[in-house]
């Protein structure tokens, strides 16, 4: 053998007993990658779930600010009804019947709406994979 091959074996060797140690280090950085990772997804989580509380807790606030601007409007109007001679009686009646149809008409919208609720295009995805699969319950 010439002393060129025997510097490649060499090499060869010195090359293969690094890469045990290469593995090692790279698993090492997967592993620390992988747990930077999972921390970073646990803190934004976190963050959204505390974002999500917010959300609420505001939702909430606008809810009982909206009821009581309406509360206040039908307080004025009563008021107002009672200034041209309605008596309160009435004028409360007449509020809470203009109240009740309003929430009459918001169901039947909601009714109509929820007709269009047909997920046709899921269905239609789920459809084609079970077209797909054979069954043994012949559909």
């Amino acid at each position: 053998m010439s002393p060129s091959g025997d510097a490649e074996s060499r090499e060869r060797s010195t090359d293969t007993g690094e890469l045990p140690r290469e593995a090692l280090r790279i698993g090492a950085t997967l592993r620390a990658l992988a747990a930077d990772m999972g921390e970073l997804m646990g803190l934004e989580a976190r963050l959204a779930g505390i974002t999500l509380a917010a959300l609420c807790g505001l939702a909430v606030l606008a809810g009982g600010l909206v009821l009581s601007g309406w509360l206040l409007l039908q307080l004025g109007a009563v008021w107002w009804l009672g200034v041209y001679g309605i008596s309160t009686g009435h004028a409360l009646i007449g509020a809470g019947a203009a109240n009740l149809l309003l929430a009459l008409g918001c169901w039947l919208v909601a009714v109509r709406r929820s007709r269009h609720l047909t997920f046709a295009n899921t269905r239609a995805v789920i459809g084609q994979l079970y077209s797909h699969e054979p069954t043994d319950q012949g559909r």
